[in-house]
């Protein structure tokens, strides 16, 4: 009994509060929110965003799940979002043109008509309209190892630091995903 009169008096208190503690249960990036837990109680749909999905455009901090996170009252209210973060698994940024923006089935942001800069543990992606840097700099390597250039005596062979392209275009997969 004494327990679950901690219990109420706290939610009673944080009722009130301002901000309070909590730890990242699972993450909802299509609709930029996340539930989280404190003492016990599951919090759904806390707006890691402005507003729950509306046009996906901006910055948005995406929680690693297990994370400790400071959860804040928008006005007192009952809607909650995440004001802070222990721990970051994804940074998005889109800069929207006045097309909309989608997050696809397995979570990426899908970019028409706007520029977006996706940040993730495995690296960081930069498009405008479909077109991907990464893939840019790929295909701009793949032409280099196989130039050749028309001599006096007829073509040239291909490039004979051709190695060092291929190598270049496998260093791109340490720092950059699409």
């Amino acid at each position: 009994m004494d327990e679950l009169r901690r219990i109420i008096e706290r939610r009673l208190n944080e009722a009130g509060a301002v901000s309070f503690y909590a730890v990242v249960e699972s993450v909802d990036e299509q609709h930029r929110t996340c539930s989280v837990s404190s003492e016990g109680v599951t919090y759904e749909q806390v707006l890691l965003y402005a507003v729950e999905k509306a046009a996906l455009k901006g910055f948005c901090l995406i929680p690693t799940v297990k994370s400790t996170v400071v959860v804040a009252r928008v006005a007192g209210g009952s809607h909650l979002y995440v004001e802070l973060f222990s721990e970051v698994s994804k940074v998005l940024l889109t800069v929207a043109d006045k097309v909309a923006a989608s997050v696809d089935e397995k979570g990426c942001l899908a970019t028409v008509g706007k520029s977006t800069l996706k940040m993730t543990e495995q690296g960081f992606t930069l498009s405008r309209d479909g077109a991907g840097l990464k893939k840019t700099l790929e295909a701009l390597l793949e032409a280099l190892t196989k130039l050749t250039v028309t001599t006096g005596v007829g073509p040239s062979g291909v490039p004979i630091n051709a190695a060092d392209f291929v190598k270049i275009k496998q260093e791109l997969t340490k720092y950059m995903e699409g």
